[in-house]
């Protein structure tokens, strides 16, 4: 019984280690394949040169040996030419250690071909049912202790009796391992697939996509991502009810599906929440994906749902981006693709935006959100701990948001908003822009003077200039910022370049912003030594518009102490439901 434990054992991690794909393509997972076979094949060997060179029982290990060609016939995993290669194999054991005459030859070996075509036919049931198991193992021991001759019945009854326990233990052993095996597929399959809809769940996204990303990058293909929300899905459950929101995430699942499977490629669809879905496209370009997209954005449209004979239109927003070679990490990709998504939200949705170009906007779509604020830290690099929020305004213009052109926003507005901007700051240090002329306008230099003394719980606020304004007026209006304790940093794209103004006005200023996306070779080299200088006198060098893990490495090596960008955390903006 040990050895049959053990050949149990061993043959079925051989399988598993050797068996890794359904279609062998390469010699060495060929190789891996027969080396199953044999496994077997040494094996019989083996117990055939024992039962003919050593005084042991011959019959014992010819019943062993029996059970070592029985058992992996039993192996679902084997194509039809393993498994009628395995059997010729048993078979030709088999007649070896047999003396027939020509007719009984012939018997025993049609009785083999009906049982081998039998057990491939229904293999599963008789290995895994123990009546048919059972079948199975009295049928093979009987035919082949009733043909060996040279022994008597009571002989041929105790090694009938012996395969019969060692097919007890194999039949429990396999039951047992198929068990675990199918409650191991039931937890995979739940934890991979939504239990909903069918398609792949969120936690499965989460490891392909990054396994693909990373798969496609070394390889140095394309990756297009297309995510996809149905609109006015909370419309639907309040006014139909949830179940006729769950019947409309089913139907939409079921028809991406269908549209998907008119194409070749393994493009995978995954549920990421709530009424939101993913496409990923390996190997797939713009031009080769976007008119999939559009194919499953008209095929929604065109669906015909109904909820207790009620038609419920449906419709999708969707948004698509290739992976570009600048992106270091999979969020790099996946936020350009959200952002699409609810730029096609804010043309009315029902459309198909694709990096940023909406290509099907909704003719009665009405945009009317114009401009939007929110914060952004500034983050020591160090410890990634922000220091500062920052009061940004972006823009609505042509389905996008963007940087205004200005930010000439009134001094009342901007006083407000910090106002209630402070209730919801762990770190009440505020920054804002302004422009030069705000700057230098008494009214509003008076404005936030009395802010910041009448709000004792703001620690501190910073004015960043987008324009830089003369010496002159460096020299006569800091000074009246200074004394309010406002602080005062230099934004300009071209900062570094103006050395002159830098140099004679460091004592008018707080500091300086450089953004990493403009910074030559030559800035790189000088910008640890303006660090140093800035230092040493107690000012600050923010580096800002890090986005990426590239920009966030190159402020590390550059020992810049300050950023700020998107890398660290991509805001909340308004978005059209």
């Amino acid at each position: 019984m040990f050895f049959v434990a053990g050949f149990i054992t061993y043959y079925e991690w051989h399988v598993k280690w050797a068996i890794q794909t359904p279609r062998p393509t390469t010699v060495g997972e060929w190789l891996r394949r027969f080396s199953v076979i044999g496994v077997t094949v040494l094996l019989c060997l083996w117990l055939q040169y024992i039962t003919g060179a050593k005084a042991v029982s011959v019959l014992l290990f010819l019943n062993l040996q029996l059970f070592v060609i029985a058992y992996p016939l039993l192996n679902d995993r084997l194509t039809d030419f393993e498994f009628w290669l395995q059997g010729a194999i048993g078979g030709s054991f088999w007649f070896i250690n047999h003396t027939f005459d020509l007719e009984l030859f012939i018997g025993v070996a049609l009785v083999l071909i009906i049982m081998g075509t039998v057990l491939r036919l229904f293999r599963n049931q008789i290995r895994y049912s123990w009546a048919f198991h059972m079948i199975y193992v009295v049928v093979l021991s009987v035919a082949y202790w009733t043909s060996y001759v040279g022994i008597d019945n009571w002989q041929r009854f105790g090694y009938i009796a012996m395969f019969m326990a060692m097919s007890v233990y194999s039949c429990a052993y396999s039951n047992a391992t198929h068990k675990r095996a199918l409650e191991r597929a039931k937890l995979t399959h739940e934890v991979n697939f939504d239990a909903l809809t069918g398609a792949k769940s969120y936690t499965n996204f989460l490891s392909e996509s990054v396994a693909i990303f990373n798969q496609i990058r070394d390889d140095q293909q394309p990756l297009t991502f297309a995510e996809l929300d149905i609109d006015n899905f909370k419309g639907i459950n309040d006014r139909y009810s949830h179940l006729a929101g769950n019947g409309a995430l089913v139907a939409v699942t079921n028809l991406l599906k269908t549209t998907l499977s008119h194409y070749v490629q393994p493009w995978q669809l995954y549920r990421t929440g709530g009424e939101e879905f993913v496409i990923l496209f390996p190997n797939g370009d713009a031009q080769e994906t976007v008119p999939v997209v559009r194919a499953c954005w008209q095929a929604l449209r065109q669906m015909d749902y109904h909820y207790h004979d009620q038609f419920i239109k449906i419709t999708a927003s969707f948004g698509v981006t290739t992976v570009r070679q600048a992106d270091v990490v999979l969020a790099d990709s996946y936020g350009r693709a959200d952002d699409s998504l609810y730029i096609s939200k804010q043309h009315g949705r029902d459309c198909v935006t694709v990096d940023g170009e909406t290509l099907d906007v909704n003719p009665l779509s009405t945009v009317v959100v114009t401009h939007t604020y929110f914060t952004q830290p500034v983050i020591q690099i160090a410890d990634e701990q922000p220091i500062c929020q920052e009061l940004l305004m972006r823009t609505f213009d042509h389905g996008r948001w963007v940087v205004p052109e200005s930010f000439d926003l009134g001094v009342t507005t901007q006083v407000s908003m910090m106002r209630q901007l402070l209730a919801q700051l762990s770190v009440k240090v505020i920054a804002i822009n302004v422009t030069r002329a705000q700057f230098v306008d008494p009214h509003h230099i008076k404005q936030l003077q009395r802010f910041v003394a009448a709000t004792p719980e703001l620690r501190r606020l910073t004015l960043e200039l987008s324009e830089t304004p003369t010496m002159a007026e460096l020299k006569q209006i800091y000074p009246q910022y200074q004394n309010a304790g406002i602080l005062v940093m230099l934004d300009s794209d071209s900062i570094l370049q103006q050395r002159k103004l830098l140099a004679e006005g460091l004592a008018y200023i707080d500091g300086i912003k450089v953004d990493v996306q403009a910074l030559s070779v030559a800035d790189q080299q000088s910008i640890q030594q303006w660090q140093q200088h800035l230092e040493d006198h107690h000012k600050r060098l923010i580096l800002k518009n890090i986005e990426t893990l590239a920009d966030y490495e190159l402020a590390q090596m550059l020992n810049v102490r300050y950023g700020q960008g998107y890398f660290f955390g991509r805001p909340v903006m308004p978005r059209m439901i």
